[in-house]
């Protein structure tokens, strides 16, 4: 099972640290459409996106205001 995992990342693109992420956190469970935003946002291939420094009151305020994930 675990070479199907890494050749769907493969496949996809995907990070082999982000699947591993997914299948720590993901269970047989419902989960909610917040949990599952959140467990997106964990996806290694966020920590390569560049912010602006104009970018950064904007994105304070959203954080702050709007947004329950880490």
């Amino acid at each position: 099972m675990y070479d199907t995992i890494l050749s769907f990342s493969s496949h996809y693109y995907i990070n082999y640290v982000t699947i591993e992420t997914i299948n720590e956190r993901l269970s047989n469970r419902y989960m909610s459409e917040a949990e599952l935003i959140e467990l997106a946002s964990l996806a290694d291939e966020f920590s390569q996106l560049k912010v602006r420094d104009d970018e950064l009151d904007e994105l304070d305020l959203l954080y702050n205001n709007q947004c329950r994930v880490p």
